[in-house]
């Protein structure tokens, strides 16, 4: 019988599918569970997300939360930003699914450059990323020949 994935890990899984089905090379990913780590206050720290996208030249590290957030969110967002500054990130990506963050504390976040998405938000970027999967593989797997027009003997109904 398969264990059941507790929500941390499964939250987890879900944003590394997200970024690696927009295109992003990503620790943890579909081949390996394996998180990137950094060196911070005497310990390895992983990170939930890790993801790189070598054309645009672009590092995102994600802090994904589930439940509370323990230490407060100050304590958290001051940690992240360390961690993500450790890490030579381009962005840092918190995601919270249990709690919506009050104004003051998206404010801090954004002061720390770091970016705040809910699960509404999640939600949103996911359909976009399978939207445009779909798109992709209908244009990859159609032939040239069949986007052409018609002509007018070719439609049905027509003299």
């Amino acid at each position: 019988m398969a264990k059941k994935m507790n929500q941390g890990a499964a939250l987890n899984t879900r944003i590394w599918t997200l970024f690696e089905k927009a295109g992003f090379q990503t620790m943890p990913n579909s081949q390996s569970p394996k998180e990137f780590e950094v060196h911070h206050s005497s310990k390895q720290r992983p990170l939930d997300l890790y993801a790189t996208d070598s054309n645009l030249g672009v590092t995102i590290v994600g802090s994904n939360k589930s439940g509370k957030i323990s230490g407060g969110w100050s304590a958290h967002i001051n940690d992240f930003r360390t961690i993500a500054n450790k890490a030579k990130a381009d962005a840092a990506l918190l995601i919270v699914t249990s709690i919506e963050p009050s104004t003051v504390d998206m404010q801090f976040a954004s002061s720390q450059n770091i970016t705040v998405r809910t699960e509404e938000q999640i939600g949103y970027f996911e359909a976009m990323v399978d939207s445009h999967k779909t798109i992709r593989e209908i244009r990859d797997n159609t032939q040239p020949w069949s986007l052409k027009r018609p002509y007018r003997h070719q439609l049905p109904n027509c003299r």
